[in-house]
């Protein structure tokens, strides 16, 4: 299996078998904080990591209610190819 993913998605899954949540480093724009939430789901769905999600969804979701120039095409894009059994798409799709 070959995994498609960045450094930052695979430590916040490590984080996420430890702790059941994620931290992101404070410094991080909020358009930055979206994409690397993403990136996170999406490697959780392709590991079958266990959620649920909640805290994830809920992070996502307070960043684009803060201002919603924080969502870039990007994020659309990642979010749609995410599954349509999870929550977060609703944002996107």
């Amino acid at each position: 299996m070959t995994l498609q993913t960045d450094i930052e998605a695979f430590q916040m899954a490590i984080q996420w078998m430890h702790t059941s949540a994620v931290c992101l480093p404070f410094v991080f724009q909020d358009n930055k904080k979206i994409t690397s939430l993403l990136r996170f789901l999406a490697l959780a769905d392709q590991i079958d990591l266990l959620g649920p999600f909640d805290s994830i969804i809920a992070s996502i979701k307070a960043v684009l209610l803060l201002d919603h120039e924080n969502l870039l095409p990007e994020h659309v894009r990642a979010g749609v190819l995410l599954p349509q059994n999870y929550p977060v798409r609703k944002f996107f799709a």
